[in-house]
């Protein structure tokens, strides 16, 4: 970089190593540079949202991932991560939007499923989650976290027998997790 700080990539690189290492602020200011350079990078305006989300600036992490995905529209992986960052904005609606454009994009992800369950849940539509959670273990039948929100989802929904056999799939994947057991 020193011998030719005009390199977009060079310091998108060089913010993906930063974050690696929990240098967070540092990576911010590599990823500003990148987009500065090039304000068509979209790789480099997804890894700024990443390390926003880090950083727990999620109104600023939505403003990346919109620019990146207005270069880079169908990027499943943009779709996930601004769903994530809305829901922790409590935008759920606005989190189940962009999840199912990522599904759309991809739609063998379990974990996109499962947080689209858990968005959907939050809007109390309760059936819609069961269905999303349902196709989460379908596509992953080792995934604990969604066996553990399906339970809940069905708790919920007073099919407790179904909710006992969801949380005990749940322990019985990863018995290390609390939140099975609460």
């Amino acid at each position: 970089l020193k011998a030719n700080p005009a390199q977009p990539e060079a310091e998108n690189n060089l913010g993906l190593a930063l974050q690696n290492l929990d240098r967070n602020e540092e990576a911010l200011s590599h990823y500003d540079q990148a987009v500065r350079l090039n304000p068509s990078y979209a790789g480099a305006w997804y890894n700024r949202g990443n390390v926003l989300q880090d950083l727990a600036r999620h109104e600023d992490a939505v403003a990346s991932y919109r620019q990146a995905l207005a270069l880079r529209p169908n990027h499943a992986n943009t779709w996930v991560n601004l769903g994530k960052a809305y829901k922790l904005l409590e935008r759920y609606n606005e989190a189940c939007d962009s999840y199912r454009k990522a599904i759309a994009i991809a739609p063998g992800s379990a974990a996109t499923y499962n947080n689209l369950g858990n968005a959907l849940n939050e809007l109390d539509r309760s059936n819609e989650a069961l269905a999303s959670l349902q196709q989460a273990v379908s596509l992953d039948p080792d995934y604990a976290d969604a066996y553990l929100n399906l339970g809940l989802v069905l708790d919920g929904l007073d099919r407790l027998d179904d909710a006992m056999a969801a949380f005990d799939r749940a322990i019985k994947l990863k018995p290390e997790n609390p939140k099975a057991f609460s």
